[in-house]
């Protein structure tokens, strides 16, 4: 793979390497800081002309020295056979499961169908949780809720579009 598929090729991908991030360091700022310096290893790799052979497990590796990078500078963090192997089944999950990218548009554009579909107030405190990041206790306040009424109501919101996307792969559902 030469420097333009290796661009095109992130660019397809970067929600999963992102998603991929957070699930290693489940902190989004972090996440975000990791992200960005893995994406300017990559496009530098790109750049200097690295052939790849294929991508995503090559990103991921990039992925992970940034990330221990980032944990050495910050010094939060030593490595350990604990912290190595939990990253190894993190990654492993990730190729297990990994949508090809065409499959990974199908699903989004199915999740934004199903969102439309969702009750007005449903939907809100989905938006409000996913795309606004709201915590929790925000979305109680500004919806009028209680938090443990916002965590069961969200629940119901997380397996209605589950249920519908599931609806939309299987076979009848095209």
């Amino acid at each position: 793979m030469n420097a333009p598929d290796i661009t095109r090729e992130f660019l397809k991908g970067r929600q999963s390497l992102m998603a991929y991030v957070l699930a290693l360091t489940r902190d989004r700022g972090v996440a975000e800081e990791v992200f960005q310096e893995t994406a300017l290893a990559i496009l530098g790799e790109a750049g200097r002309g690295t052939r790849v052979r294929s991508f995503m497990p090559w990103a991921r590796e990039i992925v992970r020295r940034r990330l221990a990078e980032h944990h050495r500078k910050s010094k939060r963090w030593t490595a350990s056979p604990l912290h190595e192997s939990m990253m190894d089944i993190v990654t492993q999950s990730f190729e297990e499961t990994e949508p090809e990218p065409e499959q990974e548009s199908r699903l989004l554009d199915h999740l934004s169908e199903c969102l439309k579909k969702l009750s007005g107030r449903l939907r809100q405190a989905v938006e409000l949780r996913y795309r606004d990041r709201y915590g929790i206790d925000q979305i109680a306040s500004s919806m009028g809720m209680q938090v443990d009424s916002v965590h069961v109501f969200l629940s119901r919101g997380r397996r209605s579009l589950a249920d519908c996307v599931r609806a939309k792969l299987s076979p009848a559902g095209d």
